[in-house]
């Protein structure tokens, strides 16, 4: 992603600076279309809290969710270990993806004490804590 974005940010310097367009500049956007496509949805900020969780300005209370799936990847000879939570909410769904063995317990932790049984269980929880354990 970086190196698109660098890429892309050096060939519209590049445009500019000879004061030519036209073509060049869609070449340009070839390199920073994709790197942004991938870069802008990882600034959006989760908030969770007792209300409820939101990624971004919409805030989804804990009692709309209907389903959670857990993805666990554990860590491994090329995986550091990460967790894939995908919330069901009505209609909406949303991914939430965590590297880090800190954010995933607390995250975790959160989940247990704010969803009622079926939706995270203790056995749910006991998961996302062996992600990161050493085999």
């Amino acid at each position: 992603m970086l190196l698109c974005l660098c890429l892309g940010i050096a060939i519209l310097i590049q445009i500019l600076m000879e004061d030519r367009g036209g073509h060049r500049y869609l070449f340009a956007a070839v390199f920073l279309v994709p790197a942004l496509w991938i870069y802008l949805p990882g600034t959006y900020r989760w908030t969770i809290d007792d209300r409820g969780f939101s990624r971004g300005r919409r805030l989804v209370p804990w009692k709309e969710v209907t389903r959670i799936d857990l993805r666990t990847f554990p860590r491994g000879f090329r995986s550091p270990g990460s967790i894939d939570l995908l919330l069901h909410a009505g209609t909406k769904r949303f991914l939430l993806r965590t590297y880090v063995e800190k954010d995933a317990r607390e995250l975790a932790r959160r989940l247990r004490k704010a969803l009622r049984e079926p939706l995270f269980s203790a056995t749910s929880q006991r998961r996302v804590e062996e992600v990161w354990k050493r085999r």
